[in-house]
């Protein structure tokens, strides 16, 4: 008789233990999804911050892709490059600082992982075209002047299939120079 109260109550406390653990295991995943979208949330204030304080520079251009975006920055003081792109084997989203002599020399420069779970990152750029006269989103950039906005979207892995975060932003410093290379 004692054996079989022993055993219905450790059948209780077995039952109990495991309600906890699969309660903290669905707590941390709807905590995860959200750092999921704070990341990108980051990720587009970074972006952003680093867009609109784009320094000119004649030995490095502003170069976009559909994955990736190469401009001239401030970097530790001085003039260099700054690259964002999406990490396909990691699934997150990276920046990557050269200085000046990093970049004459071609040399990697300090990388540095932005946000995980991303599932794809796209980005767009802005131009006017004179003889169409309207504006127009393209997947790439190599043009000398700079695009007037850059569109991004990133897609995060989770549980709502084609889940998008995009923000579209403008770039002033484009509209000075366009103004200064039309004359």
């Amino acid at each position: 008789m004692e054996l079989l109260t022993v055993s219905a109550i450790m059948g209780i406390v077995a039952l109990g233990a495991y309600s906890a653990f699969n309660s903290g295991i669905a707590v941390w995943e709807k905590i995860r999804k959200g750092a999921l979208e704070e990341g990108a949330i980051l990720f587009f204030e970074k972006l952003s911050y680093d867009l609109e304080n784009i320094l000119p520079c004649s030995g490095i251009n502003f170069e976009g892709k559909t994955e990736s975006v190469t401009f001239p920055a401030r970097v530790k003081g001085s003039l260099g490059r700054i690259t964002y792109r999406f990490d396909e084997e990691a699934k997150g989203l990276t920046r990557t600082e050269q200085d000046c002599s990093q970049v004459h020399q071609e040399s990697e420069g300090k990388r540095k992982r932005l946000t995980e779970g991303v599932s794809a990152l796209c980005l767009y750029y802005l131009s006017y075209d004179k003889k169409q006269e309207s504006w127009l989103w393209k997947e790439t950039w190599q043009e000398e002047n700079l695009p007037s906005a850059v569109k991004v979207e990133i897609e995060l892995k989770n549980d709502i299939p084609n889940y998008k975060l995009s923000r579209i932003i403008p770039i002033p410093l484009s509209f000075v120079y366009s103004v200064k290379n039309d004359d």
